[in-house]
């Protein structure tokens, strides 16, 4: 009789927890889709990939948000110091969008989020047309609270598309770019254009 009783709870438990979820990946959802959508009009800014991660590096699922996992592209060249300044002007609107909403702070594990809790990628050449010149920035990742910036090396090179083909589109990005890793939060600094991130 006792253990009939102790499914059911943990069963009740558990579909409030997926509820829960559910309400929460809809309503962080709606204020990314919203942000997404705007960076689509004013800035040709696609939106490629996205996801919320409700489990922590412990791998245990809470029912809350530890990680938003975002994907954009532009077809745009720019060097290093325009694109770092370009990337934190489009991850800084995230954040202060996401932040700002009240309604969405009980969902999150640690709130107001910061670029911890972010997995973000942006693409400069994402259709893999090949031209982009040395020295511009081919895409920039935020992981595990490190920026990653991959800088083209050999000019002219495209990506092979197709499943069958990632092995190799990821030995040739290797092969055609080099990366600049930095600590999040990076310091600013001076560049040739002033202060940037």
């Amino acid at each position: 009789m006792k253990i009939p009783l102790l499914f059911i709870f943990f069963g009740i438990l558990s579909l409030s927890a997926m509820s829960r979820s559910d309400s929460s990946y809809e309503a962080v959802m709606k204020v990314i889709d919203q942000y997404s959508a705007e960076l689509k009009r004013e800035k040709k800014i696609r939106n490629t990939a996205y996801g919320l991660h409700y489990a922590g590096p412990d791998k245990v699922y809470d029912g809350k948000i530890h990680e938003v996992d975002l994907g954009y592209c532009i077809d745009k060249s720019m060097n290093y110091d325009e694109a770092r300044v370009y990337f934190y002007e489009l991850v800084d609107g995230l954040l202060t969008r996401i932040n700002q909403n009240e309604k969405l702070k009980d969902y999150f594990y640690r709130f107001p989020i910061g670029y911890e809790d972010l997995r973000f990628d942006l693409s400069l050449d994402y259709e893999s047309k090949g031209y982009l010149k040395k020295d511009e920035v081919r895409s920039i990742h935020i992981y595990n609270n490190q920026i990653f910036y991959f800088l083209i090396e050999k000019e002219g090179f495209k990506v092979p598309k197709g499943d069958s083909q990632i092995p190799r589109a990821i030995e040739t990005i290797m092969e055609n770019t080099r990366c600049i890793k930095k600590p999040l939060p990076e310091k600013p600094d001076l560049s040739s254009n002033g202060l940037t991130y």
